[in-house]
């Protein structure tokens, strides 16, 4: 090894400017976060800690997301954004008491207010009322409206639930079929058709007219998520598929 090297490790540790580059680094790395928007888990952590989801945690444990128990788990999925293929009795729990902590005084201390969520790593989800995540496969899919409240969604080339993120909440052990018919947020998801027990084709029937302005259709894009216009009844709409925060995984 050069001896050079970690002499000038040293000195650049040492720089008295050192420490607010890396701050100045860290705060340009983390800006595009707040463009993103609430996502994913935000959601359900809030949730939990204003006791509106049922079996919701204790502040210190918000990370104990599904405990095995199906009557629960159901409940969970009719009224969260909980992945519509979740596995009723899968069970996920991380011990994280110390994160859980922490947002639990965000809330105490922010509220509603986004801005200081942000600027934390953490956002406020109480905009809406309900989400659905309809499909996390890593392929392009094609949405066809089949009427004016009801879609069809099939991915392109691979069936759903095959991805990490995927089968975290339901595993091949537990294989989905035709007509299986799942509720959540006012709407109702069947699968439509199947190969090897991962849906390959879902029909969504919304209850309300997807031409409701307080129902937003969204796809990610671009690094962001993206509104997407309902087509009109009958067309079909291909929706790309990009990399977004779950990676390739």
């Amino acid at each position: 090894m050069n001896p050079a090297h970690p002499a000038r490790l040293e000195r650049w540790l040492g720089h008295p400017h050192f420490f607010r580059a890396v701050l100045l680094l860290a705060a340009v790395l983390a800006a595009p976060s707040i463009a993103v928007g609430f996502y994913a888990d935000d959601y359900h952590f809030f949730a939990f800690l204003s006791k509106r989801y049922p079996g919701s945690p204790p502040w210190y444990d918000l990370y104990r997301f599904f405990t095995g128990d199906a009557r629960t788990a159901q409940a969970l999925i009719e009224m969260s954004g909980v992945p519509w293929w979740t596995d009723p009795e899968v069970r996920i729990h991380l011990v994280r008491p110390l994160a859980s902590a922490l947002l639990a005084l965000q809330r105490a201390l922010f509220g509603d207010a986004p801005l200081p969520y942000h600027l934390v790593g953490m956002t406020s989800p109480e905009a809406l009322s309900c989400w659905s995540i309809l499909s996390m496969t890593k392929a392009t899919h094609r949405l066809t409206r089949t009427g004016a409240s009801s879609l069809a969604l099939a991915p392109v080339e691979r069936p759903m639930l095959t991805g990490m993120f995927e089968t975290l909440y339901r595993s091949p052990e537990a294989p989905l079929r035709v007509g299986d018919a799942i509720r959540q947020c006012d709407a109702t998801v069947r699968v439509a058709a199947v190969e090897g027990g991962r849906p390959t084709r879902i029909e969504v029937e919304l209850g309300t007219p997807l031409d409701d302005p307080e129902l937003v259709l969204l796809t990610w894009r671009d690094g962001r998520l993206r509104r997407v216009a309902p087509p009109a009844v009958g067309e079909v709409l291909e929706l790309p598929w990009s990399i977004g925060p779950t990676g390739f995984f």
